[in-house]
């Protein structure tokens, strides 16, 4: 059918995809010059009368909704080709791709599942507020523009809700819809605008884990929908906040009534999700999808007294370090600690609210700051075994070329270390690792002078470990 002009000013250019009632075909306006999306019923379902309605139902039923985050729908009609009637509809051309294409790599950022379910939320909301229910919100039916706007399409099987007619197009005993994202109640019959949250809480699960609440062939996941309990996302990652996590159960939740009330509901929710965890410039960083999303997911807040509280922990170690083996005279450890202090939180803090990562929980490279760290404190060793012992040369030039690669392994063990016992972003552990290797220097080279480069150099890898450790300690309470 490629060229076939429809009605006279529709000109079918290319096949972009086939579904379940139709194909969509790259087309262009004639009258209005401008390039558009066709969709074709398919000529198998053509002389079926209820397909027919449904298709013409589709085009109505979009056409009457005007939202930014809805496929916006032109035109419909019907032209005979090659002797038979051919059902069209003429929508916008979007540039992007689906989310079932996002899908298919993985879990996504949480950042980037929060974004896509408000707009999602706000084309519901439109929707339901005309009184239609969508019935098959999917990845497939959601659309990535490349400016990184939502919209719905595909209202093949929407109906205006308690719509006796609309009823009549569903075939007895057939659940129409997706099982994988199918609402108890939708397999009964019944849909309502909390059927479409359902599904969007199917679509979120998705989103955050890489795998739908439930999965097997589709009489065991319609199943299971009626009767299991799906996992919590924060169970499989950790790192979803729980609010997020407490409101995807809440959309999972068996009976329509337990859900939330609308979709506006859900928005407000995802509002406030959103303010709590730390959407703001600063803390950004280009994701997969080329959206700008944001990496650390704890609250700005907590992050920035947890740096606070680790480098003010850091700077009484060493005023305690300087007090005791330097015995340097008052104010002036008090003095170094405070500017310690502010240094760190100035200059670590931002790194410490943007560095983690929420995307596989996968940790990001070596920090630039302990990088430049180990290489200062290499130098340091090699030059103070050089001038300052009696050690020969030979340990000297072997201790400038194991020191970085160890030091480096050290750091990467000790930031684990630390985020572990901390619960902390990588960035909160990158600041427990950096200021205790710090504190650690600091006290070796005090002590190298009366105990020898052995002892002060195994006392600053302790001072080290447990400096991060009580760093770590601190900034957990925040």
């Amino acid at each position: 059918m490629q060229g076939t002009v429809l009605s006279g000013r529709y000109r079918l250019e290319e096949v972009l995809g086939r579904g379940g009632m139709g194909e969509v075909w790259r087309g262009y306006d004639i009258s209005l010059r401008r390039p558009v999306a066709i969709k074709l019923l398919h000529p198998g379902l053509d002389a079926d009368h209820r397909d027919r309605e449904r298709f013409r139902r589709e085009a109505l039923l979009a056409a009457s909704l005007s939202d930014p985050h809805i496929v916006t729908v032109y035109d419909h009609g019907e032209e005979h080709v090659d002797g038979r009637g051919v059902m069209y509809l003429v929508m916008e051309l979007l540039k992007g791709r689906s989310l079932g294409t996002v899908c298919r790599t993985g879990a996504s950022a949480v950042s980037d599942v929060i974004s896509w379910s408000h707009q999602i939320c706000a084309g519901l909301q439109a929707a339901h507020s005309a009184g239609v229910v969508h019935r098959d919100i999917k990845p497939d039916n959601i659309w990535l523009a490349q400016d990184g706007t939502v919209k719905l399409l595909d209202f093949g099987i929407a109906r205006p809700a308690d719509s006796r007619a609309a009823r009549s197009l569903t075939t007895t005993g057939v659940a129409i819809g997706t099982p994988t994202y199918m609402a108890p109640e939708q397999a009964r019959g019944e849909a309502g605008p909390r059927t479409d949250l359902y599904a969007l809480g199917c679509l979120m699960h998705q989103l955050l884990t890489g795998e739908p609440p439930f999965v097997g062939d589709q009489w065991q996941v319609l199943a299971q929908h009626a009767s299991n309990v799906p996992g919590r996302v924060d169970a499989q990652r950790p790192h979803i906040p729980a609010d997020l996590a407490d409101l995807v159960a809440h959309l999972l939740e068996k009976e329509p009534e337990c859900r939330p009330p609308d979709a506006q509901s859900v928005d407000n929710l995802l509002s406030a999700i959103a303010r709590a965890t730390a959407f703001g410039a600063g803390s950004r960083a280009d994701g997969p999808s080329g959206v700008v999303t944001v990496l650390d997911i704890a609250p700005v807040r907590g992050r920035r007294l947890a740096t606070a509280a680790g480098a003010t922990v850091g700077s009484v170690i060493l005023a305690l370090e300087e007090v005791e083996f330097a015995h340097w005279p008052e104010p002036w450890p008090l003095i170094s600690g405070l500017l310690m202090t502010a240094a760190i939180t100035l200059w670590k803090g931002p790194a410490a609210e943007a560095d983690a990562s929420n995307r596989g929980d996968a940790p990001p490279g070596q920090s630039p700051v302990s990088a430049l760290l180990v290489v200062l404190l290499t130098i340091a060793g090699t030059l103070l075994i050089l001038f300052a012992t009696a050690l020969p040369w030979w340990i000297a030039l072997l201790a400038n070329a194991l020191g970085g690669p160890l030091l480096l392994s050290a750091v990467e063990a000790v930031r684990r270390a630390a985020r572990q016992l901390g619960k902390l972003s990588w960035g909160l552990a990158n600041l427990a690792a950096c200021v205790g290797m710090f504190n650690g220097a600091v006290g070796a080279a005090l002590l190298a002078e009366r105990c020898g480069f052995g002892i002060a150099s195994a006392a600053g890898l302790a001072t080290w470990f447990a400096t991060s450790t009580v760093i770590a300690a601190a900034a957990r309470s925040h």
